[in-house]
């Protein structure tokens, strides 16, 4: 690791950002006043009342003084397989530290590399339809195979397909946690956030030890975006974290892409709000090279036509298909024709646009292209 700043000062750092009360701006203005970790966490009390920490905080950072001895905490955090980042550090990742209020600290298991600065984060619901897991992973296979760091949030659903579609297909992936990096959540991914240390990082700005709580997760989500180009949301509710996610995305002046989905499903509901702020409609991998553009090289020309045959095609939407083989059709006759549901049919023939293999005339007519 290159970095102007020595162990000792590390130590000190991750010591005081573990404190609660101390967050990136005050930290920020600590290190700025003080010139080091090391002079702040052996400040007298009065003086850090003086320059306005609250009596709360101060308490706090007296607490933690009990509780550990920096240089030893730092080689425990080691021993446990955790690393602690800092701004001035080469592996310290340089679209993060573009932002506003950046972590001054980072826990990490794994680690990060320069091939990241290319990274997109996807993002979505914990409870996703067939429609969304279909897209999250077929959106993922094409990033990975274009050289892409797949970002999210180690939750159920969404994120949980993304990084492990990001794995499976030999990518990097990096799990961004909203407690400690030994602290992952939901338990269920475990064994998940092990794989993605293997082969990505797994990531907090939040101390280890801290659990998860619900008002961790809009800091947890800004680093989300902060770590990527741009964010891009598959399927959520309209009240859906993915959404603050992308509110983040814009606020960093990063983009935002959103997945058209049916609209008679509510988890479509967040991409089309999104859509309808000006996000950048993704129907295929070379729309997000396009808007990326000079950030990310030339786009890459044909990736639907080389990855989309007829032979890897769902049993429905084989069927549907065949049924358009001798002309357009309503979804009301593909419904009676193939005898599926119609929010299945819905769903499918959506899918099917978005591989480039149906078009929509109107008045929920179909044909072939």
């Amino acid at each position: 690791m290159v970095s102007p700043v020595d162990q000792t000062e590390r130590a000190y750092r991750a010591a005081l950002y573990e404190v609660d009360g101390i967050g990136p701006g005050r930290m920020k203005v600590l290190l700025s006043y003080f010139g080091s970790a090391g002079k702040v966490w052996k400040t007298q009390e009065a003086k850090l009342r003086e320059l306005g920490l609250s009596e709360t905080v101060v308490r706090e950072i007296r607490k933690r003084h009990t509780m550990i001895e920096p240089k030893s905490h730092l080689a425990v955090l080691a021993k446990l397989g955790i690393h602690v980042l800092v701004p001035e550090d080469e592996e310290y990742p340089d679209l993060l530290s573009k932002i506003d209020h950046s972590p001054q600290v980072l826990f990490v298991r794994g680690h990060f590399e320069s091939t990241d600065s290319r990274a997109i984060a996807v993002v979505g619901t914990r409870k996703p339809t067939a429609y969304g897991r279909e897209v999250t992973q077929r959106l993922v296979e094409q990033l990975v195979a274009q050289k892409f760091t797949i970002v999210s949030g180690l939750a159920r659903g969404i994120d949980g397909i993304a990084h492990r579609t990001a794995l499976e297909c030999g990518g990097r992936t990096i799990g961004v946690l909203a407690g400690g990096v030994d602290r992952v959540y939901p338990p269920e991914h475990l064994g998940l956030a092990e794989e993605i240390a293997k082969h990505g990082a797994v990531v907090s700005e939040f101390a280890p030890g801290k659990l998860p709580v619900p008002g961790n997760f809009p800091a947890r989500n800004r680093v989300i975006s902060g770590l990527a180009l741009g964010v891009l949301v598959t399927e959520g509710a309209a009240k859906s974290g993915a959404k603050i996610t992308a509110t983040w995305a814009a606020e960093q002046g990063r983009e935002v892409f959103a997945v058209p989905g049916p609209i008679t499903s509510h988890l479509s509901q967040a991409p089309a709000d999104l859509i309808k702020l000006g996000a950048k409609v993704v129907t295929d991998v070379s729309d997000i090279l396009e808007e990326l553009g000079t950030q990310v090289g030339p786009v890459s020309r044909g990736l639907r036509e080389a990855e989309v045959t007829l032979e890897n095609l769902s049993e429905e939407e084989r069927k549907i298909m065949e049924a358009l083989a001798d002309g357009s059709l309503q979804a009301d006759e593909l419904v009676r024709r193939i005898g599926v549901a119609p929010s299945s049919v819905s769903a499918t023939l959506t899918m099917l646009e978005l591989k480039g293999l149906v078009k929509h005339l109107g008045g929920r007519v179909y044909c072939r292209k």
